[in-house]
C-alpha cells in the first residue's frame, strides 16, 4: 500500500513539474484501475480496496502540487550571475546591437 501511495506521489511531481492539469484525468483513471487490479488479485475486501483508491488519488493530486510549487519556486528565481538579454535577443540566439 505505501509503495502505492509513494510511488502516486512522485508521479503526481513528475507530471507537476511537465504538465497542465488536464493530465491528471486519465492518469487518475489509469491508476484506478491499476489499483482496483492489485485489490482484486490480492483479495482485498472492498473497504480497504476504496480506502486505497482514495489514497492514491490523494497521493497522485498532492504530488502534482508539489510539482507545480517546485516548478514556481525554480521560474521565480533570479538570474544567477547570467547576463539578462531582451527578449528579442534570446529567440534569436544572438545579442543585438544598438
Amino acid at each position: 500500500m505505501m509503495l502505492l501511495i509513494l510511488t502516486g506521489v512522485l508521479v503526481g511531481a513528475v507530471l507537476g513539474l511537465r504538465l497542465k492539469v488536464f493530465v491528471l484525468v486519465p492518469v487518475i483513471c489509469g491508476a484506478l484501475v491499476i489499483v482496483v487490479g492489485d485489490g482484486i488479485a490480492r483479495g482485498d475486501a472492498i473497504w480497504r480496496l476504496a480506502f486505497l483508491m482514495i489514497m492514491v488519488l490523494t497521493a497522485l493530486q498532492f504530488g502534482y502540487f508539489l510539482g507545480n510549487v517546485v516548478r514556481f519556486v525554480i521560474a521565480s528565481a533570479p538570474n544567477q550571475g547570467r547576463a539578462s538579454l531582451p527578449t528579442s535577443a534570446r529567440r534569436s540566439g544572438r545579442a543585438q546591437v544598438h
